[in-house]
């Protein structure tokens, strides 16, 4: 008889809470409870807004509640959304979904507008958002992105001692390289590197030209207007540009990190430097 009592009266505690709990569930405009009412999100507010994470949210969500929310539908939405390079969706009692996002890290800028991120992975976002920032444009290829962002992250290294960095690289449908470099007395130089042929490779045409580059600024009294080192065993260089150099002078100076030009020459033709 003791055994029921304490029997009956766990089933009438377990009622009672089971009813405490269905009055604190969240409900929708039917009455349903264990419906879905609030969204976290966590990660960048400004390139991930969380007004534009929950519009993809309830999108998926749509109809559904706490338990028969569909997570892998949720995380690839949001995935698709600008910037966001991984997400992660888990519930969040008792009626609630927690979103965590993170985001590409930016290398380029593509030919076509899209972002090109460190790891090779091409993306939409806002143009002015990529626009903000000081990034190289990137011209080549789609499926060969990867490549690309490797290329550009060693030609930037090796183009170091000459206080130099990329504005622009190129991939050629033909597999050719080049790209613009530009730095404090430096306008914008393009340097033509070519294809690979054997041993011969562009990074090893960049290295020999870097090391020629102190001689071939001292002998033509300023930085070349063109480099060209596709040629065996020797460069082309056009002679200095006295107005480009002058114009990038100005905008480094209104800039206030511009140094003034080095007077030049007057002819302006090409030279070709022996490696």
């Amino acid at each position: 008889m003791k055994t029921l009592r304490t029997l009956l009266f766990a089933c009438l505690a377990a009622l009672v809470l089971a009813g405490l709990t269905a009055l604190t569930l969240p409900r929708d405009s039917a009455g349903r409870p264990f419906a879905l009412t609030t969204l976290v999100t966590t990660g960048d507010p400004v390139k991930v807004p969380a007004a534009r994470v929950k519009e993809a949210v309830e999108e998926v969500v749509a109809g559904q509640n706490f338990f028969t929310a569909d997570l892998e539908a949720v995380r690839a939405a949001v995935e698709a959304l600008p910037w966001v390079k991984k997400a992660q969706v888990r519930r969040r009692w008792p009626g609630g979904l927690e979103v965590r996002t993170e985001l590409h890290e930016v290398f380029g800028i593509y030919e076509d507008g899209r972002l090109l991120s460190t790891e090779g992975v091409l993306f939409s976002a806002n143009p002015e958002e990529s626009r903000a920032t000081n990034l190289p444009d990137i011209f080549g290829p789609a499926e060969d992105a990867p490549e690309l962002v490797r290329a550009a992250k060693l030609f930037s290294e090796m183009i170091k001692p000459l206080d130099a960095r990329i504005t622009e690289l190129i991939l050629s449908d033909r597999g050719g390289w080049s790209f613009v470099m530009t730095g404090d007395g430096m306008p914008p130089t393009r340097v033509e590197l070519g294809q690979v042929h054997e041993d011969d490779t562009p990074e090893k045409r960049l290295r020999t030209l870097v090391e020629a580059y102190p001689l071939m600024k001292e002998l033509f009294g300023g930085p070349p207007s063109t480099l060209d080192a596709r040629y065996d065993r020797a460069f082309a260089a056009g002679l200095p540009d006295r107005a480009l150099i002058e114009k990038h002078a100005r905008s480094m100076r209104e800039a206030g990190r511009g140094r003034d030009p080095v007077p030049l020459p007057e002819e302006d033709t090409n030279e070709a430097t022996e490696r």
